[in-house]
């Protein structure tokens, strides 16, 4: 695996895209003043890496590509800077110049004044602007320079120049560079900021083909310019990032000004030396393609910054990243040398040009001269002087020669290749072409042979051209450098020839360069000599220039290499067989103290070559002690407790043995000339000091032998172990060099300086990659620990990544199943499990565990016990339960036998038990859960005290289990016992005991005793907001908790308050994409949504969606509960084809991770069926409601409460189809299941009561619907007492139930008991409060009651504008209540004005396309209608029937309700025609969607025979009237109200077609239903009898008509206001048949009161008035004259 990282560092992106942004270096920030048409500014921190608003522009500031310089600062605050801002303005638009006096936006200090752009002035306060209205300012560049700093350097399009002096506030100077390209966005800097160079007018300015070294004469204000090179690669780019640095600009990326397929964004980096003028690409390249960004050093040029910019995409990018300076300024070029090429000399010219062929002979001679006289190398030529035959070898022979050379392995290692290639060429001739091909095939099989890879070739290709002498000059020499091959091509025109006998001028000038000296670099030479040939010739520069890739190749010549070779003590890399440099083994022993001895050893080695001495240091593992014997020449080793081995060595000389322990290691020193080893086995390494060894039986040496030159080894030593050739570089130098970077990132790190920790070992790594190359145990160590050091850091991504690299190399160097194998899968297991990937951390911790379970050497109890707690650790944390549960038991298998053997007796127990605790209660198994925590417990109480720490975390843990059981009071007395301990050991401040508080809080909560929670859960965040700062995660989770807390109280705005504290904190910690903060945003809708603001709710919880989808992806539970969460907001604004889109994505999701038998699937199927409920769909919404109620039936008890909610859902979808009878049997299946669950005292069982007495009601059984609401009054009365909620709630359901029934007096009754109770228990803007007050207002509503009405409900609308404020859609429902009061007052205007205001607040919050604004359309027409604004009526029934058809489509209820209300519309205003084709569309709709027997297909029955009535169509009439009857017969029992309406209908039919017998017996019918169902006191009763007192009086019957006309009287004066105009109708037609009778003094009372009434009603100039009017004097007068 390579290791070769990126240079750059990615930091944190910029705040926003930007292109052409322009920076300031300050202190330790980074100035980001404004981009392409972007007026921000930011400072970016380098330390604490972040960034920081500081200002924007002026809004009437247009930025494209405009300039910031920091001017000097001459005065004496050091902490202040001053910015110059100008251009971005294109030609002819005004100049904008600003100043800004900048101090750190990262102080305290107030900055109000400052940190601003403001205009730039002159001493006088006069604005001045740089450059004029007609210059191009976009893409300028300028530069500060001046012997005082006082001139302002500025370049701009096309190619100008100007001086403008900051003194005088002139400009001074205008030029134009010498240029033929536009210049803009280009490179322009000052040579003063090379720090070679303190010239402050001399400049540098680069783009496309363009370089210029330019120079300003303040004395004389004029400028000299002098063009530079510029290397062809980089020529067509500019818009590229520059710096100027230490003798070189260095350019990154750039675009090369085409577009389309053409456009290039690049990535290639180039440094230009400026002294040399000389290009340079580099080997490494910009992580991606960048243009218009940019670069700045920060203040003390230690990184380079690169900002912004335009990928290849030609997107905007925010990306930001650094480089060190010093990676690259100080960079030393690499000189590639080649000291033994082999050399190739060929030619390929026919014959025929023989002439050429004798120029090239000599050029071949001159050439082979200099390689083997003046190099030394050895040279292949294919013409040589004493074999003529070689004078023109054919070409494939050559090629051959080629191959064979190079698969001849017995040659002489050659380290390079130069291959010469001479040829004539015919101008338009294919022989050129060809042979050109034959030279590109030469160089390919050079390239591709395995013999010189990585070896530098170089290839010098020269051709005589016979060309005219116009283009005799074009491409004379250019050359092409990439990783595979330097090629030099030169092009020799014939003419240029004077003597053809002497060779080429090039090639003479060539060899003549190189024997003036050899130390010059190949590329240097070439253009020394191209310049020099063709300057000659043509008279001028006409050269290509020459770009290397960060090398140059120097040819070495013998004697130069003779004496390096005489330096060099040892090759740094000497062959071996297996390519690994011998150093220090690491396979066997691998720890510090190893390596520490062998140094030691190496050190003494060292010591004892330079004093001469002699001898044998040993390095041995602590098996063995020595001690010296009576005999000076015996030194034995005893034996030990571990080995029964002995080491005798036998010395001819006698000196003194040192020892030095080390840890684990001794490290002996014997010193003389000869030693014997006799039957020995030493574990350790050997190091032999110019001595002679002798080997005396079975001698063996476990790990290395090493030894000096003069050393010599008995050869049976040799056999057994291979003896290693001192090196001091390997194997002492460059060791101390590692263990002193080791000792600094040791201390680094120990001291949490973890990025300078990295930086040693980063270097560490270096030098042993340089040194070992890459696979090597030293490699592996220092990857190991660079690992270690991001590990600390938490870095775990890095961590993994360097793991990575140490597995695959160490696999290599140990094998897949050596001892140190484990320790890296460990490590690796270790950051993936700390990074979360608990999936890939169970990989490699298996593998640790397989390969300790297949080593049979040694006892692995211990390391396999801890592999199987954190593979259950880790099977925990990625969910897997049982696979925990599993490995947990295996610890638990083997721990005995651990702690039997071991000091730490019941360390392992106890956190077996509480890891399996944790496994089994994430399982849901509370029981074992709590059974393994009170093992825990028990293990802890026979070690510690009762009050220990630990002993409180176990009383945690067992709160925790009966927490989710669900047994808070259990809970809650662990969670106290916790409590009491922490207090005890810690005192009120801190962590834990915050974290017992909170725990205590939340199981209060779950006991809806949120008073005592947020109690709690004050404490704990106090606690935490004392001891962290505010940006900490339990901070967060206080803020969390108590916000779920009053949102269960009901208290939004405070839930809201709290839970956005918590997203705030943990947007800050972990940024947008994490899962709290996605658990953050929902938490925040769920208090809207219960507020109502459901917008707000959508926004919230489309924030919580999208961070699901990037951390979970679609398949994921909570991503489906967002969807549900947005259905559900959806929903209640009416949207809902929306809702029912999001429900089926959540439907399709946990059908995916559940399968059908599931809660959650249950859920979503209850979801779709409400939203269908609410589209009027009811077959569909009964459907998903079935679905729902299988699925809990099948999961649980009948008695539980989803079982019951489904069989309420189906009762309410039943009551809507007007299947009553089936509604009824799901509330009372319903009703009992709650009754069991909660007996008939709870609020869901009084719940399921009232929906059981509506059904009731709906299908004719008032008193059955009373009766429920009743037995719950005595119930919650007997238990609760009057002044309690639920009392109220009762008394609130019956009141609706006696409304419903239609007796509103008793309604009121009700509502009147339930809003004093709730008065006198809850604040006045309560939401049950405000409930009461509409409630009561319906009642008086009925009652007719209206001010009374309006008096409640305007109560309940001020109570909730405080509550919910002016646009909750709430408050659309009761300007909409108090419309329809006014509307029922016949005050149609008021009535008009509040349904308006109603719909405005309906349009903010649904939109045109909500049904609830359709419903406000209906009633604003129902009001035009009945204000006999017909024509307006339509208007707005025409809105609706038009928003419904959007909706629901042609076949559905509402829209035929719609057609139905035109229909009656169109009716009254007499169209009758109209009228009928509307009731028609109705008709056909609902016969359509509905069963044949519908009561809305008995409703359009009804209006439509009313219609053919008016029209005189009496029999149509009747036969839809009796349609009607039929329908309603079967839909209802026979004494149902609606009936009533047919037979009245038919009488009326009858009446005006005169047959008044049956008008009769169809109102007597009606009479007779109305009065059971609603009692005397009732307006259709009275109807009824006003009806039939009409058909008696037609048949003449005035005795019974007048008795008729009475009762009717008496019922509407009781029902009604003296002025209601059917009391005035009664009293007219009362009189009417008593003057028939001639009664008229009776009758002209009755006139009279009829006439106060409609006066009163109608006016005064009512026609009506005036009939009544002239009647009452017409009996007057005929009283009098009788």
């Amino acid at each position: 695996m390579s290791t070769t990282t990126t240079p750059f560092e990615i930091l944190p992106p910029l705040p926003l895209p930007l292109t052409h942004c322009q920076c300031v270096s300050y202190k330790q920030e980074v100035l980001i003043c404004g981009g392409w048409k972007v007026r921000k500014c930011y400072s970016y921190h380098t330390i604490k890496n972040q960034y920081k608003f500081i200002c924007s522009y002026p809004k009437d500031v247009t930025l494209i590509g405009h300039s910031v310089v920091k001017l000097v600062n001459n005065g004496n605050d050091s902490n202040l800077i001053t910015l110059l801002s100008f251009g971005g303005q294109d030609a002819n638009k005004k100049k904008c110049t600003l100043i800004m006096r900048y101090t750190s936006v990262w102080d305290d200090e107030n900055t109000k004044t400052l940190n601003k752009w403001i205009p730039f002035t002159d001493n006088n306060n006069n604005p001045i602007h740089i450059g004029n209205d007609e210059d191009n300012y976009q893409g300028l560049r300028a530069i500060i320079g001046g012997s005082k700093n006082h001139l302002l350097f500025i370049t701009y399009p096309p190619k100008n120049i100007d001086v403008f002096n900051l003194n005088t506030f002139q400009c001074i100077n205008r030029s134009t560079l010498p240029t033929n390209d536009y210049i803009w966005y280009h490179c322009f800097v000052s040579k003063s900021e090379n720090r070679l160079n303190k010239k402050n007018n001399e400049m540098l300015l680069f783009c496309k083909a363009t370089g210029l070294s330019i120079e300003y004469n303040e004395k004389n204000k004029k400028f000299n310019f002098r063009k530079l090179s510029v290397c062809n690669d980089i020529a067509p780019f500019y818009r590229y990032i520059y710096i100027c640095s230490n003798d070189s600009i260095w350019f990154f990326g750039g675009w090369n000004d085409c577009i389309g397929i053409k456009a290039i964004i690049s990535n290639v980096i180039y440094r230009y030396s400026i002294n040399e003028n000389k290009w340079i690409k580099i080997e490494q390249i910009l992580p991606i393609a960048l243009s218009d960004c940019t670069g700045i050093l920060n203040e003390d040029k230690t990184y380079l910054h690169i900002l912004g910019g335009e990928n290849e995409k030609s997107d905007v990018v925010s990306i930001h990243m650094k480089t060190k300076v010093k990676g690259w300024i100080n960079k030393k070029e690499t000189k590639c040398k080649v000291q033994s090429p082999l050399v190739l000399l060929a030619e390929a010219i026919q014959r025929e040009q023989y002439q050429h062929l004798k120029c090239a002979k000599q050029d071949l001679n001159l050439l082979q001269n200099l390689l083997e006289q003046t190099f030394g190398y050895q040279v292949f030529n294919t013409y040589d002087p004493q074999y003529p035959i070689t004078e023109s070898r054919p070409l494939n022979k050559l090629k051959k020669l080629i191959v064979n050379y190079s698969n001849d392995n017995n040659k002489n290692v050659h380290d390079g290749l130069i291959f010469v290639w001479y040829e004539h060429t015919e101008s338009k001739s294919n022989k050129g072409a060809n042979k050109s091909k034959i030279f590109k095939d030469i160089q390919d099989l050079f390239i591709k042979s395995d013999y010189f890879i990585n070896k530098p070739k170089i290839f010098l290709k020269i051709a005589y051209i016979k060309k005219d002498g116009a283009n005799s000059t074009k491409n004379k020499t250019w050359c092409n450098y990439d990783a595979k091959a330097f090629t030099i091509f030169v092009n020799i025109p014939l003419k240029s020839m004077t003597n053809i006998s002497e060779g080429s001028h090039f090639t003479k000038l060539f060899c003549q360069a190189f024997e003036k000296d050899t130390k010059q670099s190949l590329d240097v030479i070439i253009k020394q000599v191209t310049n020099t040939v063709f300057s000659q010739e043509v008279g001028k520069k006409d050269v290509s220039n020459t770009l290397t890739n960060h090398s140059d190749i120097y040819l070495i010549p013998k004697s130069c290499r003779d004496n390096d070779d005489n330096k060099q003590e040892m090759p740094l890399r000497p062959d071996n067989s297996n390519g690994i440099i011998q150093t220090l083994d690491l396979k066997k022993h691998w720890n510090k103290h190893w390596r520490e001895a062998n140094l030691e050893a190496a050190k003494r080695v060292g010591e004892m070559i330079e004093k001469n001495e002699q001898g044998l240091i040993v390095v041995v593992t602590n098996s063995f002690e020595w001690s010296t014997t009576s005999s000076l020449n015996l030194i034995k080793y005893n034996e030990s407790a571990f080995s029964s081995l002995k080491w005798l060595i036998k010395k001819n000389d006698t000196d003194d043995i040192e020892k030095k322990l080390f840890v684990i290691y001794w490290l002996y020193v014997i010193k003389g000339k000869f030693i014997t080893l006799q039957n020995v086995n030493i574990d350790g390494n050997v190091y032999a000091v110019n001595c002679k060894i002798q080997c005396n039986g079975n001698v063996n040496i476990t790990t290395q032998l090493f030894v000096t030159n003069d050393t010599i080894v008995h050869q049976q030593l040799k056999q057994q172990i291979l003896p290693i050739q001192w090196n001091k570089q390997l194997h002492y130098d460059i060791p101390l060099q590692l263990e002193d970077l080791e000792h600094k990132g040791e201390q680094c790190l120990n001291n949490r300086l973890y990025d300078e920790s990295i930086v040693h070992w980063q270097n560490y790594l270096q030098i042993c990659i340089d040194t070992f190359g890459l696979d090597h145990p030293f490699v592996v160590y220092s990857n190991s620990r660079i690992a270690d050091c991001y590990y600390e850091k938490n870095d775990f991504n890095k961590t993994i990544y360097h793991y990575k690299i140490v597995l695959k190399i160490a696999i290599k160097l140990f094998g897949a199943n050596h001892k140190n194998i484990v320790q890296y899968h460990y490590n690796f297991a270790h950051a993936y499990y700390c990074k979360g990937d608990y999936f890939k951390a169970v990989e490699h911790y298996k593998k640790s565990l397989g390969i300790i379970s297949e080593n049979i050497e040694r006892n692995c109890d211990y390391e396999k016990a801890d592999l199987c707690k954190r593979l259950g650790n880790s099977y925990h944390y990625g969910g897997n339960y049982d696979k925990a549960i599993e490995h947990f038991e295996q610890f638990l298998k083997i721990v005995p036998d651990i702690v039997a053997t071991n000091q730490n007796d019941g360390e392992d127990m106890i956190e077996l038990y509480n890891n399996l605790g944790n496994s089994y209660r994430y399982k849901g198994n509370y029981n074992k859960a709590i059974a393994c925590y009170e093992m825990e417990l028990n293990n802890k109480l026979k070690r510690y005290d009762v009050n220990h720490i630990d002993v409180a975390w176990s009383y945690n843990n067992i709160a925790n289990s009966y927490y989710n059981k669900g047994e808070n009071d259990k809970a809650i007395e662990y969670y106290e016992k916790t409590l009491q301990i922490r207090l005890q050991i810690f005192g009120e401040n801190h962590a834990d005991v915050a974290c017992a508080y909170n725990s205590l809080g939340n199981s209060y909560y779950s006991n809806d005793e949120f008073e005592k929670a947020i109690e709690y859960c004050d404490r704990a965040l106090n606690i935490r907001l004392n001891i962290f700062e505010e940006n900490n995660v339990d901070v967060a989770w206080s803020y969390n908790d108590l916000g779920n807390c009053h949102y269960s109280k009901k208290d939004f705005h405070r839930a809201i308050e709290c839970h956005e504290n918590a997203l705030k904190i943990r947007l800050n910690i972990f940024g947008f994409d994490h899962a709290d903060v996605g658990w953050s945003y929902h938490n925040v809708a769920n208090a809207y949504y219960l507020m109502g603001e459901f917008d707000k709710v959508i926004e919230q919880q489309k924030k919580s969606l999208e961070i699901r989808l990037k951390i979970c992806g679609e398949k994921d539970a909570n991503v489906a509960w967002s969807y549900n969460s947005l259905g559900n907001a959806y929903y209640n604004k009416g949207q809902f084809d929306t809702a029912i889109e999001l429900y089926e994505k959540q439907l399709k999701i946990r059908l995916d991770i559940f399968g059908i038998n599931s809660s959650d699937v249950a859920w979503a199927y209850n979801n779709l069926g409400n939203s269908y409920f609410r589209k009027k769909q009811y077959d569909k919404s009964v459907e998903y409601h079935e679905k729902a109620l299988q699925i809990r039936l099948n999961l649980f008890e009948e008695d539980n409460i989803d079982v019951a909610n489904s069989y309420k859902h189906l009762g309410n979808s039943y009551c809507e189809k007007g299947e009553y009878e089936k509604a009824v049997e799901h509330y009372e299946k319903e009703l009992k299941i709650k009754y069991r669950i909660f007996g008939e005292s709870h609020a869901d069982a009084m719940s399921s009561c009232n929906n059981l007495g509506v059904a009731y009601y709906k299908n004719g059984e008032y008193d059955k619907a009373i009766e429920c609401h009743e037995r719950q009054l005595k119930i919650r009365l007997d238990a609760l007492g009057i002044n309690h909620a639920d009392v109220a709630c009762t008394y609130n359901n019956l009141g609706c139930a006696y409304y419903d029934k239609g007796i509103y007096d008793k309604a009121t009754e009700c509502h009147i008991k339930a809003l004093n109770i709730r008065l006198s228990i809850f604040e006045n803007c309560n939401l049950d409060i405000i409930g009461s007050y509409k409630n009561l207002a319906n009642s008086y509503c009925k009652q007719q009651c209206y001010d009374k009405a309006i008096e409640c409900y305007e109560k309940e609308l001020k109570s909730r504008i405080a509550v919910f404020g002016i646009n909750n859609p709430d408050i659309a429902w009761s300007y909409h209540n108090l419309g329809y009061t006014y509307y029922h007052k016949d005050q149609f205007d008021d009535a008009i004005e509040c349904y308006k205001k109603s719909l405005d607040v309906k349009l903010h919050n649904f939109g045109e396309k909500s049904l609830d604004v359709i419903d406000s359309y209906n009633c604003l027409a129902a009001s035009y209608f009945y204000k006999k604004c017909y024509g307006k009526a339509i208007e707005y029934y025409e809105k609706e029937l038009k928003g419904r058809l959007d909706l629901f489509g042609e076949d559905n209820s509402d829209v035929a309700h719609a057609y139905f209300s035109l229909g009656a519309t169109f009716h009254n205003k007499r169209q009758y025609n109209k009228a009928i084709k509307y009731h028609n569309k109705a008709l056909h709709i609902r016969l359509k969607i509905f069963e044949a027997n519908h009561c809305d297909i008995a409703d359009s029955y009804e209006n439509l025979g009313t219609s053919y009535n008016c029209k005189k169509k009496f029999d149509k009439s009747i036969q839809c009237h009796e349609n009607a009857l039929k329908i309603r017969r079967k839909l209802f029992q026979a004494n149902h109200p609606d009936a009533s309406w047919s037979y009245s209908n038919l009488g009326c039919a009858y009446y005006n077609k005169e047959v008044y017998d049956k008008a009769v017996e169809y109102h007597t019918e009606a009479l007779n239903i109305r009065l059971h169902a609603f009692g005397i006191n009732n307006a259709d009763v009275a109807c009824s009898y006003f009806n039939l007192a009409e058909s008696h009086s037609k048949q003449g019957h005035l005795d019974i008509a007048i008795e008729n006309f009475e009762k009717s009287l008496e019922i509407r004066k009781k029902l009604f206001t003296k002025t209601n105009r059917l009391v005035g109708q009664s009293y007219l037609s009362l009189g009417l048949l008593l003057e028939e009778k001639e009664q008229n003094e009776i009758a002209i009372k009755n006139l009279e009161k009829a006439w106060a009434i409609y006066s009163t009603t109608a006016g005064e100039w009512n026609p009506e008035v005036f009939r009544i009017k002239e009647k009452v004097r017409e009996l007057n007068m005929a009283i009098s004259t009788h």
